[in-house]
């Protein structure tokens, strides 16, 4: 009975811990989904001046810090997790990684060095004295194989024919290899548009449709910038590709409008920008979308006609 109750006690506490460690990485998964991305920009452009910008990554407290920027034509960015570099392009940081990799080849070069000592050791001489008489003893032992002259004129003769029979075989080049391989990854590629388009056209292809554009719609606006201000000047050659743009932009314009200034120009081809913002990205709203599409029948069926 004794031995029960104690069996009973490990048990219980096996099932605690293993209910903390569950409790625990559920709500390290609830914090990864939930946390926010957080970013911030800051860009200008023009006829006088030169394009230049940064834009800067937290997340988590700034567990992970990203940062990059672009003046004067210098490119720098750097990287930090728990306030640890580990990426950069700063000369102090590469200072600092190369004498790290110059000790760890030191120690390298003093573990091979060892390795080297070890296998070098001199074996006793009596032991290669006696290996050269066996070998010597062979030697004498083994006797000499002549050939007859006939017999080397019939090996010539073989030879000769086996060269003029063996056909020439020519190996593809490296060209042809390449051929070969994409034209079968174009007609792959064909097959499963071809397949694509008639799982399109079978399973209810304007609703679908209409779904993609939603979908990309909010997560376009999820992504996009909270807060913005500043102005954007823009123009390209043909006035109907400006006119589309627009129409673009026209979709989400309505949130800055208080704050950005957006000026098309229909006449000519320019660019001029000075503008600077932040906003937040939640990785949990992406797995929502996924499990929205998943949900959704339209996309179930075509994705087990695809696959």
């Amino acid at each position: 009975m004794h031995g029960r109750t104690n069996l009973i006690h490990v048990l219980l506490i096996l099932l605690k811990f293993l209910g903390i460690f569950l409790l625990f990485l559920l709500g390290l998964i609830f914090l990864i989904l939930a946390a926010p991305i957080r970013y911030s920009f800051h860009f200008h452009a023009g006829e006088e001046a030169s394009f230049g910008g940064q834009i800067k990554v937290t997340w988590l407290l700034g567990i992970l810090y990203i940062r990059g920027s672009y003046i004067e034509k210098i490119f720098e960015y750097r990287v930090r997790i728990f306030g640890y570099q580990i990426l950069g392009n700063q000369k102090e940081f590469l200072e600092k990684k190369q004498k790290r990799e110059r000790k760890k080849q030191k120690k390298r070069n003093k573990k091979s060095e060892k390795s080297k000592n070890k296998e070098n050791v001199p074996a006793p001489l009596k032991q290669e004295e006696s290996c050269g008489d066996d070998r010597t003893a062979k030697q004498e032992m083994q006797p000499e194989e002549k050939v007859s002259p006939e017999q080397e004129g019939t090996c010539e003769e073989c030879r000769s024919a086996e060269k003029a029979v063996e056909p020439m075989e020519k190996k593809p080049s490296s060209t042809d290899r390449f051929r070969e391989k994409t034209t079968g990854r174009l007609d792959s590629l064909r097959k499963k548009i071809h397949e694509f388009r008639e799982a399109y056209q079978e399973y209810h292809g304007k609703q679908l449709m209409d779904f993609a554009k939603q979908s990309i719609i909010k997560i376009l606006r999820h992504v996009l910038p909270r807060r913005m201000r500043g102005f954007i000047r823009f123009g390209f050659d043909d006035p109907a590709v400006t006119g589309i743009v627009t129409g673009g932009a026209a979709l989400f314009y309505p949130k800055y409008r208080d704050t950005l200034v957006l000026e098309p120009d229909f006449g000519q081809e320019c660019f001029e920008a000075d503008c600077r913002g932040r906003g937040r990205i939640h990785p949990g709203f992406f797995l929502y979308m996924g499990l929205k599409a998943l949900w959704n029948p339209d996309v179930r069926a075509l994705l087990k006609k695809l696959l």
